[in-house]
């Protein structure tokens, strides 16, 4: 099943949804890109169980750094205003 809005949870709201299935897709798109670069990058079935935890708590953390920000509309709000930029 394809990792997309409409699959996660339907219990949360659909932007908290976009926003999960988004982190979702950048912590593993790097594990899934092997076959893309002719496998000179490591697919995730070649990982030790080591390396697969520390990536994906990296990943976790990084998720957190970005999530970490006002809801979307006030986002916009803040980044559309001319004086945003000069702060």
């Amino acid at each position: 099943m394809p990792l997309r809005a409409e699959n996660a949870p339907s219990a949360l709201p659909r932007t908290l949804r976009s926003l999960l299935v988004r982190a979702w897709e950048r912590m593993l798109e790097p594990l899934l890109d092997a076959e893309e670069t002719a496998f000179l990058e490591r697919p995730w079935d070649e990982l030790s169980e080591r390396e697969k935890r520390s990536f994906v708590e990296a990943s976790v953390v990084r998720e957190r750094v970005l999530l970490r920000r006002d809801p979307d509309l006030q986002r916009a709000k803040k980044v559309s205003d001319p004086a945003w930029r000069s702060n």
